[in-house]
């Protein structure tokens, strides 16, 4: 389940504030309040960088894009210069999943495309599939395997409570993103100086579903 970094959650001291605002104090604010607000159990905490993310890109050969006309984001550097499947690199799928800015090339001209708040979780989820499918160990290559795993543990950062094998579990869960069913969170944005996203109304069904269909005690339900 993807959740956007500009959803409101309840931090420490039960002050309303964006996801994303909750890693200043540390990681076990943002697990503490994405927890609390949502009612879901977490178990260990990876945090990708965006340095991370350009060097898992790079060493497994890049990713592919597929889309339908040239797009851009000049704030975040995104430049794919023709329709179809682009193959990028780690700086371009780092501008791709932070893109919220997007411009799409139409009849001759840039034009607005997708607010691209929305869109972030699912380019995010794009790469992360990819991304484990390549990381994926293969017995005849395990040079290129094990080289793939250190470049991992510099890419990545764990909580104190994930063993030594934290890492081989990782590769391995990542290899098999694309067999995963994904939750759709449902939340409506709210446009201003800093959007913010806000839980729908069925959001304590997809949290029900993510929790294997139990009832969630997300605090949505006693409202």
């Amino acid at each position: 389940m993807a959740v956007p970094r500009d959803l409101v959650v309840t931090a420490r001291g039960d002050e309303p504030t964006r996801a994303a605002m909750t890693l200043r104090p540390g990681p076990e604010t943002t697990v503490d309040a994405i927890s609390r607000s949502l009612g879901i159990g977490i178990d260990h905490f990876i945090l990708i960088g965006m340095d991370g993310l350009r060097c898992l890109v790079n060493a497994v050969g890049g990713i592919a894009i597929n889309v339908d006309a040239p797009v851009r984001d000049v704030v975040t550097g995104l430049s794919i210069t023709r329709p179809g499947w682009n193959h990028l690199d780690g700086e371009q799928a780092l501008a791709y999943v932070r893109s919220r800015h997007v411009e799409r090339f139409d009849e001759g001209q840039w034009r607005p495309g997708s607010t691209g708040a929305e869109d972030r979780s699912n380019h995010a989820i794009d790469v992360l599939v990819q991304l484990g499918s390549r990381l994926r160990s293969r017995a005849w290559l395990p040079l290129a395997s094990a080289r793939r795993l250190w470049v991992l543990a510099g890419a990545v950062t764990l909580d104190e409570g994930a063993g030594p094998f934290a890492l081989l579990a990782l590769a391995r869960a990542a290899a098999h993103l694309d067999d995963v069913q994904v939750v759709v969170l449902p939340v409506s944005f709210r446009d201003g100086e800093v959007p913010v996203a806000i839980l729908g109304r069925d959001a304590h069904n997809a949290i029900a579903t993510f929790n294997d269909g139990a009832p969630s005690a997300s605090p949505l339900q006693r409202r």
